[in-house]
């Protein structure tokens, strides 16, 4: 509570910089009953805490948990469940002819990580997983194992997006370690479009700078699932006068794809069979564009509510404080990743990646961001996770009372019919590719008639 050496920053936007907070400004306490008393868990500021501004807290614990140790749970569970069941399921049990790690999100990280950490090879030197697939993970890892590290946290700054990015890089890659001991799985890389315009996903397979593609690793895809978010729709965020997001939440649904990648990672693992080529936006095929470059052509359509390119676009610090700070060994300095998001097309959707069925005859400009419905005082940044879905122009005339650029839906399609057929010789093709299964097109033909149906009678 006394501690002399601890830290308050504020600043007014993510990635803008960092003003410190005179000591004698703040302190750990909380006011009961009109007075300041001395807390642990709180924090109280001079004049209160505004809600246009981002705080961070230097601070050190009363005590310093160990964490990591769940990685080689992991690691210990899942060998015995291979290698002998027995001890876990009962005599007779059969050893398994191979296992797939899987993770979304934060377990998605947590994956890379135990990659990172060359934890692939039990203690008797087999082999744990034969294949991983990280799904919306980005490039990230987490603070799994990290002196002071917070496992639930998912902020764009600190441990969690330190390098390495990519699984093979010149200057160190996740898989080094895990290479160097044996024992590499197939990889595959999942992401929606929120985390290329989260500004880390583009590290998985081009420099972190942005200024060039890396070349392909034949144990590795990675894949972006064009015009999805992070989560699919919203959940309720508008209570007690939050803010919640700009635009009509994302509907496009980007389980199909991830379904037959699974399954062909298992095929992959079980029979050798090579999965669909990594689908990415790249340099050289300038699929691969600047922020601002995507936003000056979603600037045209009306309705659209989009982020200021100053909050996505800024690099920071990965913390605030100086040079004494770094040195000290609180926090490691590194400059934020640089990443690129997919070119969009006249309809503002994207065109690198996996274009799903309802992307390929689309009804919607989809969006894997979404910008904060902005109260007083804060900026448009993005809403973290969501993403957008804004319904094409039902007719000509709705389209010219708008004046929106995107030819409406009955300049589409003649038909519900012939929209149905569309989406149906999508799936496919893309089931020819091998990134949709046909046994999945009875299912999207269904939502896309119900989305076909919402947009025209005004319900998207």
């Amino acid at each position: 509570i006394e501690d002399a050496e601890a830290r308050l920053f504020e600043r007014p936007r993510t990635g803008g910089g960092f003003t410190e907070v005179p000591r004698d400004g703040w302190a750990f306490a909380t006011t009961r009953d009109g007075s300041l008393v001395p807390s642990a868990t709180d924090v109280s500021l001079k004049g209160g805490f505004r809600t246009d501004r981002i705080y961070v807290l230097f601070y050190r614990p009363a005590t310093c948990p160990v964490n990591g140790v769940g990685l080689t749970v992991a690691r210990d569970v899942v060998s015995m469940l291979r290698y002998e069941p027995e001890l876990a399921l009962g005599a007779g049990s059969p050893t398994a002819a191979c296992a797939l790690g899987f993770g979304i999100s934060q377990s998605g990280r947590y994956l890379r990580q135990f990659l990172f950490e060359g934890l692939n090879l039990d203690e008797d030197g087999r082999q744990v997983f034969d294949g991983v697939l990280a799904h919306i993970a980005g490039a990230r890892r987490g603070e799994f194992n990290t002196r002071y590290g917070q496992l639930s946290i998912n902020r764009g700054e600190g441990a969690g997006l330190h390098p390495p990015y990519a699984a093979s890089h010149a200057e160190g890659g996740l898989l080094d370690r895990q290479r160097a001991l044996g024992g590499s799985p197939k990889l595959m890389l999942l992401n929606s479009a929120f985390e290329y315009w989260r500004r880390d996903a583009a590290a998985l397979h081009m420099a972190p700078d942005g200024t060039a593609d890396l070349a392909a690793d034949e144990e590795v895809r990675c894949y972006l699932l064009a015009g999805t978010s992070h989560v699919l729709g919203t959940t309720t965020l508008t209570e007690d006068g939050a803010d919640g997001p700009a635009n009509p939440p994302s509907v496009l649904d980007p389980m199909p794809a991830m379904r037959a990648l699974l399954l062909a990672l298992e095929r992959w693992v079980v029979s050798g069979a090579e999965p669909p080529a990594s689908a990415v936006p790249s340099l050289v095929g300038a699929s691969a564009w600047e922020r601002e470059q995507a936003l000056g052509v979603l600037a045209t359509i009306p309705g659209l509510a989009l982020p200021d390119p100053a909050m996505i676009s800024a690099t920071s610090r990965s913390h605030p404080g100086d040079e004494e700070w770094w040195a000290a060994g609180v926090v490691e300095a590194h400059d934020r990743v640089v990443g690129l998001v997919a070119a969009v097309d006249a309809d503002g959707n994207e065109t690198a990646g996996i274009r799903l069925p309802e992307l390929a005859a689309p009804l919607y400009t989809h969006l894997g961001f979404n910008p904060r419905d902005r109260p007083a005082g804060v900026p448009a940044e993005l809403f973290d996770l969501i993403g957008s879905s804004l319904p094409f122009p039902t007719s000509v005339a709705a389209r010219a009372a708008a004046g929106d650029p995107r030819p409406s839906v009955e300049e589409r399609y003649s038909s519900q019919v012939a929209y149905l057929a569309l989406v149906g010789k999508a799936v496919r093709d893309l089931d020819s590719a091998g990134y949709v299964l046909a046994a999945d097109e009875g299912a999207i033909i269904g939502r896309a008639a119900q989305h076909y149906d919402e947009v025209m009678t005004g319900m998207a």
